[in-house]
C-alpha cells in the first residue's frame, strides 16, 4: 500500500479495514510489477481510461438523469444517480442511504445490471453508484441497452 497522506494512511489500518500483508510470492510479484511491467501497465491503464470514456459517452448520449465522475487512478467510475432516483418507485425513501440500496436492488431485478452503492462506502456516497470497470469493454458495452460509437478495442501484445 502507498500513501502519501498519513490520515488515510491511519484510517484505513485501522480496525476492520483492509490489511496488509504479504506472502513470498506477493513479495516478488510486486517486485517484478514495478521493474519489469511498466509496457502491460501503460496497455491496461489506456484500455481503463477507454472503458471510463466509453462509459462516459454512454451515460451522456442515453441516460440523461445520470451523470458520471471519472477519478484519476482507479478503474472505478462512480454514476451520480440523485435525479435518476426521483422519478423510480422504490420501497425506502430515508436519507441513510437505504435508498441507493433499494436503486441497486431495482437494478439488478429490472435491468440485470449490478453496481454498488456509494452509501455502501460512506454516506457522502449516497446519490451515487460505484461501477467497477477492471472487465472486458465487451462485458460493460453488453451492459447496455444502447450503444455510442465504439470506441477502439483493448488487445494487449
Amino acid at each position: 500500500m502507498f500513501l502519501t497522506n498519513p490520515d488515510h494512511r491511519d484510517r484505513i489500518q485501522s480496525a476492520g479495514q483492509h490489511r496488509q500483508g504479504m506472502n513470498t510470492l506477493g513479495i516478488i510479484a510486486a517486485e517484478a510489477a514495478y521493474n519489469k511491467c511498466e509496457n502491460w501497465l501503460d496497455q491496461l491503464m489506456s484500455c481503463i481510461g477507454g472503458t471510463h470514456d466509453w462509459v462516459d459517452a454512454f451515460v451522456r448520449s442515453d441516460l440523461p438523469h445520470v451523470a458520471t465522475i471519472k477519478p484519476k487512478g482507479t478503474s472505478r467510475a462512480w454514476l451520480d444517480v440523485s435525479k435518476a432516483l426521483d422519478p423510480v418507485e422504490l420501497p425506502s425513501s430515508s436519507e441513510d442511504g437505504s435508498r441507493d440500496i433499494e436503486f441497486q436492488r431495482h437494478l439488478v431485478e429490472e435491468a440485470h445490471i449490478h453496481i454498488n452503492p456509494g452509501s455502501s462506502y460512506d454516506l457522502a456516497g449516497t446519490g451515487r453508484m460505484r461501477m467497477d470497470l477492471a472487465t472486458s469493454r465487451q462485458l460493460v458495452e453488453r451492459a447496455s441497452v444502447t450503444s455510442p460509437p465504439p470506441l477502439p478495442q483493448c488487445s494487449f501484445g
